[in-house]
């Protein structure tokens, strides 16, 4: 489903999000 695809991507970012703003 594109919602469970939508969902991983969010995660992905706010994980990128939180390791760019810790560096």
């Amino acid at each position: 489903p594109v919602i469970l695809l939508i969902n991983r991507f969010l995660i992905l970012s706010l994980l990128l999000n939180i390791k760019s703003v810790q560096d």
